[in-house]
């Protein structure tokens, strides 16, 4: 009896939780990615890639695989599970009919602006938002203070920053300018509320699973060195707010075009009900797939997989109901050389917590963890009898974590 080939997967920007999944199910991957993560792909034992100078660039990628003489025809699938690569997957795919996502939702699931308009338009509460084309006229948006200033296809909060009343715009565009682009940005109406995260999967326009999971401290009070992080809620004991999460997450999503695949999405819980703020198209980031893993027995990374290779979902009919609330979160450690930190086992040793990871070592530099919710010096899961526990040790285990850590400011070198 012949054996079935393996289905060939284009996979856009390494991720290595992502060749994983899509190997346990007997795809093939070539991987597009950068020459920082050549090291990385041969660890794994990978030994089909395409390297290009910028895995979110439609054109770049397009031009490695004509390099290498590579047929988009020849893909089964063409994916990406990194925030920029879902849609130059989407675009390089195009008319061939073989990525994981229409180029359309995949646009609406990167640009901001477009996101925004999209859910308006289809009723569900979102904050008012204006397209500035040079950020040295931003104070020209035409709304009102406060509000935020942003990236249209931004990561994480890279770049984001909130405009108060006496902001000093000269100093703004200037400060933007560091690190960003001349324009186009979009400035949106700020919203005061709480802010969560919703993780979940959809297939065929059903949305199969999703985790409600507050945030310890809404992203942009990073700048203030709030912990990044946040704790999943057990339905049965939410049952009220997952109802209208449910509610406002399925019109988000039918109103992007997004019903098949996984997604990440945040919204604002305020006085007036909840508000959307964002959605990708793609697992969330941190530790979250190591969170809901172990609270619901949810693999989100393998239906990822599936979505992509459009195999059936693994979900079963009647989820375990979880038995101890679990949340994640990004270490951090004060700017300077590290001396010493933490390892792993240390970390592991720490009571409640089930998950670590340390991605510094002595000698390394440490920057600014303010200036971005994906700046770090390692991350962990803690597993605790409910939410408000989990909270209080995710706190007290950053607290330790920056404590235990010497540094060695730069001043002094």
């Amino acid at each position: 009896m012949a054996t079935e080939p393996r289905k060939g997967v284009l996979l856009i920007g390494w991720q290595a939780r992502a060749v994983c999944a899509l190997n346990d199910h007997g795809a093939a991957v070539t991987c597009v990615l950068e020459p920082a993560d050549i090291p990385k792909s041969r660890l794994l034992g990978l030994s089909a890639d395409v390297v290009v100078e910028d895995v979110a660039s439609a054109e770049c990628v397009a031009a490695g695989l004509a390099r290498d003489g590579l047929e988009i025809e020849a893909f089964h699938r063409i994916c990406g599970a990194r925030e920029k690569t879902v849609l130059p997957a989407a675009l390089v795919a195009g008319a061939r009919a073989n990525g994981a996502l229409e180029p359309s939702s995949a646009v609406a699931l990167r640009d901001k602006s477009r996101q925004k308009t999209l859910l308006r338009q289809a009723g569900v509460p979102v904050a008012d938002h204006w397209v500035v084309e040079d950020i040295r006229r931003v104070k020209d948006f035409g709304g009102s203070l406060p509000a935020v200033v942003k990236p249209l296809n931004g990561v994480s909060t890279t770049n984001t920053q909130r405009i108060d009343e006496g902001c000093d715009w000269a100093e703004l565009a200037r400060t933007m300018l560091q690190t960003g682009p001349v324009g186009p940005w979009l400035v949106e109406s700020w919203v005061s509320g709480a802010e969560i995260e919703v993780d979940g999967i959809v297939r065929d326009g059903n949305l199969l699973f999703f985790a409600v999971a507050p945030y310890l401290a809404n992203l942009l009070s990073v700048r203030e060195n709030e912990p990044v992080g946040s704790v999943a809620l057990d339905p049965k004991d939410h049952g009220e707010q997952y109802a209208s999460v449910r509610d406002i997450t399925e019109r988000s999503l039918k109103a992007l075009g997004h019903g098949n695949g996984v997604f990440h999405l945040e919204l604002f819980e305020t006085s007036n009900g909840l508000v959307f703020s964002e959605c990708a198209g793609r697992p969330g980031g941190g530790l979250i797939y190591a969170s809901l893993e172990r609270m619901f027995n949810i693999d989100i990374y393998d239906e990822w997989a599936r979505s992509v290779l459009d195999v059936p979902s693994g979900i079963p009919a009647n989820l375990v109901e979880p038995v101890a609330s679990y949340g994640w979160v990004n270490l951090t450690a004060p700017q300077g050389r590290i001396v010493c930190v933490p390892d792993v086992q240390k970390v592991l040793e720490q009571p409640d917590v089930v998950v670590a990871e340390v991605d510094v070592a002595p000698g390394d530099l440490m920057g600014d963890v303010t200036r971005a919710s994906n700046l770090r010096a390692g991350r962990i899961v803690v597993r605790a009898s409910d939410a408000a526990a989990v909270g209080a040790r995710l706190r007290e285990v950053v607290n330790w974590f920056a404590e235990e850590a010497v540094i060695r400011p730069q001043e002094q070198e």
